[in-house]
């Protein structure tokens, strides 16, 4: 038999904790419980945290509106670049002569 360090009770092998070597009922005994102070004290880290201050908020929004705005001119830029192109090739193609279908048909 050993005995627990803590309170000196006598206890088998398999009633020991493998951690600490102690009792069963010493073991129940430091278990930690969380009072209102430190519930409190979690509460303001995670206000402290996690608040995001309203002013940063409003200037990612209008960074990521102008972002969103110049994107769209960069998109409608390359559309009529492509239209331009486009109406580049069409005139460069050869017409087909009036009784000759266009070849690859």
């Amino acid at each position: 038999m050993v005995t627990c360090p803590q309170c000196g009770r006598a206890m088998s092998f398999w009633q020991r904790d493998c951690f600490s070597g102690v009792c069963q009922n010493c073991v129940a005994v430091r278990t930690s419980r969380f009072g209102f102070g430190t519930f409190g004290l979690i509460a303001i880290i995670f206000l402290i945290f996690s608040r995001h201050q309203p002013h940063d908020l409003e200037l990612s929004i209008s960074t990521l509106r102008k972002s969103v705005d110049e994107l769209k001119e960069s998109v409608d830029s390359q559309t009529n670049d492509i239209k331009q192109l486009q109406m580049r090739i069409e005139n460069l193609k050869p017409m087909p002569e009036a009784g000759n279908p266009p070849q690859g048909m």
